[in-house]
């Protein structure tokens, strides 16, 4: 069973907290109405007792009154108006009371008798016959010749309670209405606020492999909305980036393959077709193996590079003197140095030890020498430094090559990256920068390379002491 759309799911979220919320304020102003009304019920009561107490006195046991008993009644009872009063005396015995009190035999309760005993007033409420409800006052009384007394004052709570009854009514009616209204209001403004979503999911969905140059419409808004749309367009923009170079390394590796395996079945063929002696076979043997150790020398960089990327090449770290390191990598290069008179000069300034992975470093700088030689011109020179510099070792390469042009300098460490004007130099499939740049991040070290106006290039790489 799915679960229902977010729209749906906001809008009860929201009927539900509006809901509970409106029902309780229902309930708690029900009950403030209620306790309000039935002090103000109290508050006439105690009115009523003591403009009662002050028109009477008791004495013998006996009530007189300042006024006509009739005119007191009509005056401070308002029996009309449903109030009544009575006297007990500290027995419970009934000696006078209202006409009202008279008529209806309103009892002597226990509220009453403790009143009298604690000499406390006390409210209760009460009905009679099942349909008249009444509020009462009970008051202690202290006559001059020292006798308990029990005055109670009541009125009638019929007219209140229906008063309260209503207004229950209204509530009842109010409350599912306004929990209507706030359900169909929260629907309403989720289906706003969710709106821009359809489009953002109709605009994802137009945008594939072949259309990546397409954005997620954004509202102007800078919401939350508008900031995932632009998070996404970034996430779109760096697959673009990275489909276009997928693209490009399919290209070039095709290129890269290709062309030694098309010079070995030339070479081949032309074995087949002319080769008559054994020199002849020899020969074309030998080229085979050039274009085979080429072919096999980008296979290897380039699943180097793809273990490396993957995460799957670990370094294997040991304290190394890197001036032993780079002079290693200096003999390594001299005899191909020496075929095209490029004199290689080295220079340590002391022993400069660190903790790398002596095999990666050691192809770090093969390659950037080996670049050295490629870039440079018959005659030409290559100078290596080593020399401790910012708490770490600083190693420095320069030729005295025709240099890198400007614009190409950003893009020399991209993969199979050639530059202009370097079509004719034989050898190498563009990954020797790649896998430069990947073995000295993994060290956590920097690269840079320097091109004057005037010529050469010099790279420099700095890889920390630990």
């Amino acid at each position: 069973m799915s679960k229902p759309s977010i729209r749906v799911r906001l809008a009860l979220a929201h009927t539900m907290t509006f809901g509970s919320l409106l029902t309780l304020w229902a309930i708690v102003f029900y009950w403030m109405a209620y306790a309000r009304v039935y002090a103000q019920m109290d508050e006439q009561l105690v009115l009523r007792y003591e403009t009662l107490r002050a028109a009477m006195r008791i004495a013998g046991g006996k009530l007189a009154w300042l006024y006509d008993k009739g005119d007191a009644e009509q005056f401070y009872i308002a029996a009309r108006a449903g109030f009544y009063f009575q006297l007990f005396d500290h027995q419970g015995v009934f000696l006078d009371g209202s006409e009202l009190a008279k008529v209806v035999a309103f009892p002597f309760t226990d509220a009453a008798r403790k009143s009298v005993e604690r000499r406390t007033p006390s409210w209760e409420t009460f009905v009679l016959r099942e349909r008249h409800k009444f509020r009462v006052i009970n008051s202690w009384l202290l006559s001059p010749d020292g006798k308990e007394y029990l005055l109670r004052v009541g009125m009638r709570a019929e007219e209140t309670d229906e008063t309260l009854r209503q207004l229950a009514i209204v509530l009842g009616l109010l409350v599912p209405l306004m929990v209507l209204i706030g359900a169909t209001t929260g629907w309403w403004v989720a289906g706003r606020a969710l709106g821009p979503v359809g489009e953002i999911s109709a605009a994802a969905k137009r945008i594939t492999s072949s259309s990546l140059a397409e954005r997620l419409p954004l509202q102007g808004t800078q919401d939350e909305l508008d900031q995932l749309s632009a998070t996404l367009n970034e996430m779109i923009e760096r697959l673009q980036q990275s489909f276009e170079q997928m693209n490009q390394f399919i290209t070039n590796v095709s290129h890269e393959l290709r062309t030694p395996l098309a010079a070995l079945r030339g070479t081949a063929e032309v074995a087949l077709r002319t080769a008559k002696t054994e020199a002849d076979y020899r020969k074309a043997l030998a080229g085979s193996v050039e274009e085979l150790e080429r072919l096999a020398g980008t296979v290897s960089d380039l699943l180097e590079l793809a273990r490396a990327e993957a995460g799957q090449l670990s370094l294997r770290r040991e304290r190394e003197n890197l001036a032993e390191l780079a002079r290693d990598a200096v003999e390594s290069i001299r005899v191909l140095a020496s075929e095209r008179q490029i004199a290689v000069h080295f220079e340590a300034n002391g022993d400069v030890v660190a903790e790398v992975d002596p095999e990666h470093v050691l192809r770090l700088l093969t390659n950037l020498l080996d670049n050295a030689i490629k870039y440079n011109h018959s005659g030409g020179r290559i100078d290596v430094s080593v020399g401790a510099a910012d708490a770490g070792a600083l190693i420095t390469i320069f030729n005295t090559g025709k240099g890198i042009a400007l614009e190409d300098q950003p893009h020399i460490f991209d993969r199979f990256f050639r530059g202009r004007g370097n079509e004719s130099v034989e050898g190498g499939a563009g990954l020797g920068l790649s896998l430069v740049r990947w073995i000295v991040a993994a060290h956590n070290g920097r690269v840079e390379v320097e091109c004057p106006a005037g010529g050469g290039a010099t790279f420099r790489v700095w890889l920390p002491q630990s």
